[in-house]
């Protein structure tokens, strides 16, 4: 029988301790999306970010655009008309029209522009205290109602406003404020924006501190969580 020989044990190589190059590789911690929309400076602080919206693109601007394309094609084949017609009175008169109709172009152009900023001017949003609505371009202003004092939100779509996924939101609340008693037009889905106002308001009614903000389906009530504290 020979005896097996055995050697020394061996410690395993060191490894080095991470630095702050590998600290700093780490994957952030997941918070709230930097504001699109909403003057950052708006939120106090605590407040959370829930949804913010403008009025969608499909609201303000399809009609004016029709109408571009309308008094655009009956222009040019007014300037055709003119220019191909032999008689002078024919002719004449369909030069007028396309004059007409380029002034048609211009105040729809015109028509289109204002509607452009106010579309731009106005955003609304839902956090975890209140309900904002920013007014302006270049500076802002703002109204607010805090969500304790909603009383109900009401919700209009016509059947094409359905189809299209937008609709009119009131917001009735205690008070006479106007920001509580005018029309929000245009909102895209507006049943989930109605489900953030109510979760808001319910986690506040419960005593909860915060509301997670959420960016993925915001009508599933198991995607609104609740952080307990008095």
């Amino acid at each position: 029988m020979t005896a097996a020989s055995t050697s020394p044990p061996t410690n395993p190589p060191a490894t080095a301790a991470p630095g702050p190059s590998a600290k700093a590789s780490a994957a952030p911690i997941p918070g709230p999306p930097p504001h699109r929309l909403l003057a950052a400076q708006t939120l106090a602080a605590g407040e959370k970010l829930l949804v913010e919206e403008r009025a969608t693109a499909l609201f303000f601007f399809p009609l004016p655009i029709a109408f571009l394309i309308l008094f655009a094609a009956l222009g040019s084949l007014s300037y055709t008309a003119s220019t191909v017609w032999g008689n002078a009175f024919a002719a004449g008169f369909a030069l007028f029209a396309f004059y007409v109709f380029l002034v048609l172009i211009l105040a729809t152009l015109i028509w289109l522009t204002i509607r452009f900023f106010h579309w731009r001017s106005r955003v609304y949003a839902v956090t975890s205290r209140r309900v904002i609505v920013q007014m302006g371009n270049l500076g802002h202003s703002f109204e607010e109602i805090p969500l304790l004092q909603i009383r109900g939100v009401n919700i209009t779509q016509s059947p094409w406003q359905r189809l299209m996924g937008y609709g009119t939101i009131r917001i009735s609340s205690e008070g006479s404020g106007h920001v509580g008693n005018e029309d929000w037009k245009g909102i895209p889905k507006p049943m989930a924006f109605q489900q953030k106002i109510q979760a808001a308001i319910d986690v506040l009614q419960s005593g909860a501190s915060t509301v997670a903000f959420t960016t993925t389906n915001p009508t599933d009530p198991a995607q609104v969580s609740q952080t307990a504290g008095r």
